[in-house]
């Protein structure tokens, strides 16, 4: 009879573990860790994504962007980031820096021409407005005729805004270069718009360059930076609540009141579409309301870079100029190259031509 040894037993406790026990046992600290850092940055996608936003233009600022439009895209379809934003509106927790805007006086109305001297537009048709809006006092305004810039009294155009304006400013002030008839400034500020008046105050700036001396026209540029919280009086108001859009609609409002005030005529430059989903929903929140504000004010025009820099409506990072597709923006999916820059100034010159017949 065959005799049989019997394989020894462990007992539980004492057994080895397995190669899937001892794999857990390695990763499982490093596993937990990952996992509540991706829900940290969803939770706090908002601040990353403000964050990045208000870095000096750069590879930094670019590799930044990139990496918060991540978990900003997650967080906005997953709605995670809404526990943030309900409780910064609760508690009214300010953003870092911040301060509340101490609002300028009502600009007055544009100086009207008067009666004993017919207004006439650019058609020479008699022309008179009344605008009135909730986001800024009721004015009456009367278009005045454009007077007729000459090589010795050249029109005065002042080109302003944030970073998105560098490229489209100098390409606006080459676009102009060859007419002894336009006399262009820019001045750009990096990480600036309407939101942030305590990192530089936009309406101040303005308000300086109207009173330094006559200009015909100003071509404006913000967004890019602007959907972010901001400080009001009851409080920290985040991006896109309806007290934000109030609030945002008014201050767009005082400076297209305040350059007619001045004399001046306004191309509002809207925001372009960016390869962000998310992104380009924040800019298409705040180019409706440059829009509805412009078209309710007779000196007041608005140029719609979105369809100008967009193929069908959507991102696109080349586009075709006649020749073969030709690279439009940089890198970061938000600015221009130096192709989209023309591109979008062409237009821009091409109004400001046609109201101030500089195209005959």
């Amino acid at each position: 009879m065959a005799l049989t040894t019997p394989t020894p037993t462990l007992p539980p406790d004492e057994a080895p573990p397995d190669g899937a026990a001892r794999s857990r046992g390695v990763w499982g600290p490093f596993v937990v860790a990952a996992a509540a850092l991706v829900l940290a940055a969803l939770l706090n996608a908002d601040e990353l994504q403000r964050t990045a936003e208000r870095q000096p233009v750069g590879w930094e600022r670019d590799v930044l962007i990139d990496l918060a439009a991540v978990p900003q895209e997650v967080a906005d379809a997953s709605r995670l980031n809404r526990p943030r934003r309900w409780a910064e509106a609760l508690l009214g927790t300010p953003d870092p820096g911040g301060s509340v805007l101490e609002r300028p006086a009502p600009p007055p109305a544009r100086p009207p021409v008067s009666s004993d001297d017919p207004v006439t537009g650019p058609t020479g048709s008699s022309t008179s407005t009344s605008t009135s809006t909730s986001a800024s006092t009721s004015t009456s305004t009367t278009v005045p005729e454009r007077r007729t810039p000459t090589a010795s009294a050249p029109l005065q155009v002042a080109v302003l805004g944030d970073s998105m304006m560098q490229v489209l400013g100098q390409s606006i002030v080459n676009g102009a270069a060859g007419d002894d008839r336009v006399e262009t400034t820019l001045e750009y500020r990096v990480s600036t718009g309407l939101t942030r008046p305590d990192y530089f105050d936009w309406p101040g700036r303005i308000t300086e360059l109207l009173s330094s001396g006559p200009l015909d026209a100003v071509v404006v540029m913000f967004g890019a930076n602007d959907a972010q919280g901001m400080v009001l009086p009851a409080g920290s108001e985040p991006f896109g609540t309806q007290a934000w859009l109030d609030e945002y609609r008014w201050r767009v409002a005082w400076v297209m009141d305040a350059l007619a005030a001045g004399g001046a005529d306004a191309y509002w430059v809207g925001q372009p579409v960016m390869r962000s989903d998310s992104f380009s929903a924040r800019m298409a929140a705040l180019n409706e309301i440059y829009a509805s504000e412009a078209a309710r004010r007779e000196h007041v025009t608005y140029v719609d870079a979105w369809s100008v820099l967009s193929a069908d409506g959507a991102y696109a990072s080349h586009l075709d100029d006649g020749s073969g597709p030709t690279s439009v923006r940089q890198s970061d999916g938000i600015h221009l190259s130096r192709a989209g820059g023309d591109r979008l100034a062409a237009v821009v010159l091409d109004e400001i031509r046609a109201d101030w017949r500089l195209d005959r």
